[in-house]
C-alpha cells in the first residue's frame, strides 16, 4: 500500500470519527433540551433557514 493510499485511509477514518462525535453531540443536545423543557431556535442568516423545537413554539403560544 502506497503512502497516498495510507493517507487517504487515515483521512477517511478521521472523518468517520468526526461524524460519529458530531452525531453523539447532537443527541446529547436533544436530550438536554427535551429534559429541561427549554426552547431553542437557530437562524442561519446565510441561508435563511430557521430551526426551532416544540418547546420554543409553546413558550410563544403557537
Amino acid at each position: 500500500m502506497g503512502q497516498k493510499s495510507r493517507d487517504e485511509k487515515r483521512q477517511s477514518l478521521a472523518e468517520q470519527e468526526i461524524a460519529k462525535q458530531l452525531l453523539l453531540s447532537e443527541e446529547r443536545l436533544k436530550m438536554v433540551l427535551e429534559g429541561s423543557e427549554q426552547g431553542f431556535w437557530d437562524w442561519r442568516i446565510d441561508t435563511g433557514d430557521v430551526q426551532r423545537n416544540d418547546c420554543w413554539a409553546q413558550m410563544l403560544g403557537y
